[in-house]
């Protein structure tokens, strides 16, 4: 889970400060400018991965002490069923 979470944020980030410095007005259209482009997103990347990370826990760590917590959401073993010849 980290390594999809961690994976999932470093591309939007990618995709959309590209999206950003091609569509966009506020940097040149070179090299330059697209360096100026990710740097200036960085402390969004850090929240964003910050979000991420929160939510995942929250989620899959929440559901993991819920099954500890409430029988009936944990996985119940189904009974055989005969088979008919």
């Amino acid at each position: 889970m980290a390594g999809a979470t961690l994976a999932s944020t470093v591309l939007f980030y990618l995709v959309t400060n590209f999206a950003v410095w091609a569509f966009g007005s506020l940097d040149t259209k070179d090299w330059a400018g697209m360096i100026t482009c990710y740097t200036a997103a960085i402390p969004f990347f850090r929240n964003s991965l910050a979000g991420d990370i929160s939510f995942v826990v929250g989620l899959f760590g929440g559901f993991s002490v819920l099954k500890m917590l409430v029988r009936s959401v944990r996985e119940q073993p189904q009974p055989l069923v005969a088979q008919r010849a």
